[in-house]
């Protein structure tokens, strides 16, 4: 009798083992691809350290930093000898064809953002048929194929473009108050034919991958405040992408200068509650549908001090995070304007910076935070769990 109560016992440990190896699994799985909201960029890097393209290389050292979201440009970059041979290519193409921008999607990250331009199509003087047609079609082809080529890796892929409002304007004037009426109308149609492009995709190809579409704005103040035509005004409320990312600087370190944490909120929150006001609503897509898609302090504006650099990012985190934003993208992991300017995470010298070790200490402890509650739940944390610990952590 004693033999049996022996073995038994030795079974229910092994099966306690083997239910704890199974749990401890699935939390670590959650883990990994759980949405930390701070991430980072590697677009036109002007120096490596390896021969790798400066692309995978960046990419490379954005994973080993903890992140699970990068954002990249999947478009040929001028005199970049990596992608030079794809200039005019279709987004397809450089996604499939192109080794060094195949090679980071291929990566294991489990949030991609990515600014995507057609050639052939120029919107600025309205959109003829042919345009539409060309945009539509390759913007459709590219999602259908992230749809199809990634399935099973749960990846979310974000198809985007570069700050809209310059491009709306023409030029970089902050002072111009109107914008040619087919120059509105043109945009205004490109964001829908892209939306719809994705939206087809998505009901064409079933798959466990998300491919969203978001329009990025960056001068939303003078639109609020003084009432100047500005995406924000003109052409969101008439279109229905999936999200809107902001490129933030007005709001972050023009107008106010990101030391201040109670000065930063306060303007960075009006600004995030007028974009979601003239949103239309859309079913599906939980949460709060604006994220910080660009912000980011050079060294002159923080008086060449890598220490405040990373406290004023980190200020501009919290506010990110408090907000409820999905993610709040840093420029950038290395500086792409030159050491004068200080936009890295990396230097030149490749030393990391204050910043650096605030995102991987940062991405340390929350992810134990998820980890341990996925653990204990058998589940991710919502984001209002998520958020609470976060901020307990950044108001530190």
């Amino acid at each position: 009798m004693k033999t049996i109560h022996l073995y038994a016992g030795i079974l229910s440990a092994c099966l306690l083992a083997f239910s704890c190896s199974d749990a401890e699994k699935t939390a670590e799985k959650i883990a990994d691809e759980y949405n930390y909201v701070i991430g980072t960029q590697t677009i036109g890097a002007g120096y490596k350290f390896t021969e790798k393209p400066v692309v995978v290389e960046t990419a490379e050292r954005i994973a080993e930093m903890g992140s699970n979201i990068i954002k990249i440009a999947l478009n040929p970059v001028e005199g970049d000898a990596e992608t030079a041979s794809f200039k005019n290519a279709a987004p397809l193409e450089l996604a499939k064809e192109c080794p060094a921008l195949k090679t980071v999607l291929d990566m294991d990250f489990r949030y991609v953002f990515m600014w995507v331009t057609v050639p052939g199509v120029d919107w600025s003087d309205g959109m003829d048929d042919a345009e539409k047609r060309t945009e539509y079609g390759a913007i459709y082809e590219f999602a259908a194929y992230l749809l199809d080529n990634y399935r099973n890796s749960g990846k979310n892929f974000y198809i985007g473009h570069w700050e809209g409002d310059w491009l709306l304007l023409g030029n970089y004037s902050r002072t111009q108050e109107n914008i040619a009426p087919e120059r509105i109308k043109g945009m205004t149609d490109w964001y829908n034919i892209r939306q719809k492009a994705v939206e087809d995709a998505r009901s064409a190809v079933d798959s466990d991958v998300s491919v969203f579409h978001y329009a990025e704005v960056n001068r939303v103040n003078p639109a609020m405040y003084h009432g100047y035509d500005r995406i924000v005004n003109r052409i969101l409320p008439y279109i229905d992408v999936d999200y809107v990312s902001y490129s933030s600087y007005e709001s972050t370190s023009e107008e106010v200068s990101g030391a201040d944490y109670a000065e930063l909120r306060d303007y960075l929150f009006k600004s995030l509650d007028y974009i979601e006001s003239r949103m239309k609503p859309k079913t599906g897509i939980g949460g709060k549908r604006v994220f910080l898609g660009e912000f980011g302090y050079s060294l002159p504006e923080v008086g060449r001090s890598a220490e405040e650099q990373s406290e004023r990012a980190f200020n501009t985190i919290r506010a990110a995070v408090e907000w409820g934003c999905p993610f709040a993208l840093y420029w950038e992991m290395y500086d792409n304007e030159g050491p004068d300017k200080g936009f890295w995470m990396i230097d030149n010298d490749n030393v990391k910076q204050p910043l650096y070790h605030a995102y991987e200490a940062f991405y340390r402890h929350m992810r134990e935070v998820v980890y341990s509650y996925a653990l204990k739940e058998g589940k991710a944390p919502d984001f209002a769990y998520y958020q609470k610990k976060a901020l307990e952590y950044l108001e530190k």
